[in-house]
């Protein structure tokens, strides 16, 4: 069958106009919107009322998927009659989608109306900055140019490596490099364990590279301000493959519902399905499961033979060269505990968090721990954790090399709720849900059989960030072992047992050796599963400086968790700041708030306390009486009054005695 891959959803753009005709990568679009118009009468209304069912369709038919309904019940897809019988066992209701088809079809006459001007007048814009209509979304050449300028702005801790090329390019038609941006501190030599990401393998799945290029730009922008980024860029390694389908994303640009590579080899060369599917491509497990097509038109085509695309080709020989192989032969062979490394494939959209198999229902070797890590993934985005096998099986997907050869522990993101998702959406929701996820992949990528199942280290304040010389600093922290998503089974916790901090030297390194200082719980006694520390640090004797402070803790199952860190600073005393006034003075749990601090002898390097479980994310020092802040009251926040205490470089501080107020 013919699958549908055409919706135009937005302005066609970055096209050559050549007499009255529009062309596009050797297309007539006006000809590639009647093809679309033509496929319209297979877009059916699947509906199911158990969530589960309906969550397994979109993984199974993903390639035959449009759009979803608000409550995730009801899909529109592309089906025949063999997807029909394979969806009707299940209990899904399938009706013909006229109400969309028409709304559809009325875009599509619109827009070649739009195509048809646009020609004659020949007033069309060749170049664009981000995608048209979505401004949230670099295009691939801004993606290309946002990474160059991250590793020519930081080269002691980023560089952008060439590993192959795109088909196009493959084949003289012009193209892309496929090329990664790797994130370390280069100044630490050493082995480092390393996270692999992957984005827009799909090309209209438009939020998955701008996350990835977000993520990394928080990394390197952050080094030196947020302990956390700056710890994980000294001794982690994060390498980031941004646009996957870089040909395909160029169609995929000008609203076009592009799916696939752009091979012209398949399906013809002037054909709006042509292509190969490349997460269907990958060498392992290819056409093992019935989980992928054979026919060159559909839109999960798997390619001629194993690996056939120049794009999987760049893919897998990178993974392998990043990554031991820690994984037996046989189906049933277990990588390590202690192995490291970790690959996140990022798509869109359902707000899932996958981990393999998707051919076979059976539980990966390893299968328990990558649930582990899933589920402590979905905490913090909010997304279903879960095998990824839906109805039926999938294959040759990209999971195989990492997981399936090497045994690293493979995880696919399904990001939000929609192909073309609303910036809105993006920026609102999508960034500030995932982002934690990704820190916390960087976090335990060293361990990630092991440490994702012990507590988080969380939410590290000091009574004073900036001290004097011989100052006796307090230090509290959160130490949770609840920091899972039970919305698709219980993962087992237990009660907090210990925690402890170390002083610039984290636990794993060997030389200098790391000293683990004991930390208290705050209420007494260790017996929850989450549990207030605190401890006092006695600076005497420290050098003036900036020092890292780790923190970490251990659950009754004797398993260390993830670490978080801070820094405190010693310096000399001087000018004594004053704080007059605090505005906004209240905000509510889980809120997010911009905050103007008043008063005088700030300086440059003045710091902002609110108190335990109010997280600081942006300072800036607007004068020496003005500080802006934006916060987050975390959801743990006590309730009541707070002081706010103002620190400059030289230790001294300001107290605003009940500054600030946390409500519900």
């Amino acid at each position: 069958m013919k699958r549908f891959t055409l919706f135009a959803a937005g302005v066609l753009t970055m096209l050559a106009i050549t007499g009255v005709s529009l062309t596009f990568a050797g297309n007539d679009l006006s000809d590639l919107i009647e093809q679309e118009k033509a496929t319209m009468g297979s877009v059916y209304k699947v509906c199911n009322q158990d969530l589960v069912l309906a969550r397994k369709a979109v993984i199974t038919f993903k390639a035959n998927l449009l759009e979803t309904n608000e409550d995730k019940t009801c899909h529109y897809m592309q089906l025949d009659s063999e997807d029909i019988m394979k969806l009707e066992p299940f209990g899904f209701s399938i009706e013909p989608a006229t109400s969309w088809i028409d709304q559809k079809l009325e875009a599509l006459d619109n827009l070649k109306q739009k195509v048809e001007l646009q020609a004659l007048t020949k007033s069309l814009t060749k170049e664009t900055t981000a995608i048209p209509g979505y401004d949230c979304y670099e295009t691939v050449e801004e993606t290309f140019v946002a990474a160059q300028g991250i590793a020519t702005s930081h080269p002691d801790l980023a560089t952008w490596i060439d590993i192959g090329n795109s088909w196009e390019k493959e084949n003289g038609l012009g193209g892309y490099d496929m090329k990664v941006l790797k994130l370390t501190n280069s100044s630490i030599p050493g082995t480092k364990p390393i996270l692999f990401i992957n984005s827009a393998m799909h090309a209209r799945e438009y939020a998955t590279a701008p996350l990835v290029l977000n993520f990394a730009t928080y990394l390197v922008e952050n080094y030196g301000i947020d302990a956390d980024a700056t710890w994980i860029l000294d001794y982690h390694e994060i390498h980031m493959l941004l646009h996957t389908n870089p040909d395909g994303r160029k169609m995929a640009e000008t609203g076009l519902y592009w799916r696939k590579n752009t091979n012209t080899d398949y399906c013809g060369p002037t054909s709006n399905n042509r292509g190969a599917d490349l997460n269907r491509n990958f060498t392992f497990g290819w056409n093992t499961a019935d989980g992928s097509s054979g026919y060159e038109c559909d839109e999960d085509y798997r390619g001629p033979i194993p690996g056939s695309e120049p794009e999987i080709q760049a893919v897998q020989s990178y993974v392998r060269s990043i990554f031991d192989d820690n994984r037996g032969p046989a189906a049933t062979d277990a990588a390590p505990d202690d192995t490291s490394g970790i690959h996140l494939d990022i798509h869109s959209y359902s707000e899932l968090v996958l981990w393999p198999w998707g051919s076979t229902s059976d539980i990966a070797p390893n299968g328990s721990q990558m649930q582990t890590l899933g589920r402590k993934f979905a905490y913090w985005n909010g997304y279903t954790p879960e095998q990824s096998i839906g109805l039926y099986p999938t294959d040759g997907t990209s999971d195989g090399v990492s997981y399936g050869e090497l045994g690293v522990p493979a995880f696919t993101f399904e990001l939000g709720t929609s192909f073309f998702q609303k910036c809105t959406t993006y920026t609102n929701t999508i960034v500030p849900d995932n982002m934690p996820a990704l820190i916390y992949a960087a976090k335990v990528v060293r361990t990630p059989y092991i440490t994702p199942a012990g507590p988080n280290a969380e939410d590290i304040v000091f009574s004073s960030s900036t001290a004097a010389p011989g100052s006796l600093v307090t230090i509290t922290a959160t130490i949770s072992d609840s920091r899972f998503n039970n919305s698709n089974g219980t993962e087992i916790t237990q009660n907090i047992i210990q925690a402890e901090y170390y002083i610039d030297t984290p636990p794993w390194e060997t030389s200098p050796t790391p000293v683990a200082i004991s930390m208290a719980a705050s209420d007494g006694s260790f017996d929850e599963k989450t549990e207030e520390v605190t401890a006092v640090i006695d600076t005497a004797g420290w050098a003036l400086g900036k020092y890292m402070i780790f923190v970490q803790g251990k659950d009754g199952g004797n398993v260390m968790g993830a670490v978080s860190a801070g820094f405190l600073t010693i310096s000399e005393a001087g000018t004594t700041p004053v704080i007059t006034s605090c505005d906004p003075a209240t905000g509510g749990r889980k809120d997010r708030l911009n905050i103007s601090v008043y008063g005088s002898n700030f300086d440059g390097g003045a710091s902002v306390d609110f108190g335990s479980k109010i997280r600081i994310l942006d300072t800036t020092i607007v004068s020496d009486t003005r500080i802006d802040l934006r916060i987050k009251i975390l959801r743990l926040a006590a309730l009541g009054a707070r002081d706010v205490i103002v620190t400059n470089l030289d230790g001294e501080y300001g107290v605003l005695t009940d500054g600030f107020r946390v409500t519900e």
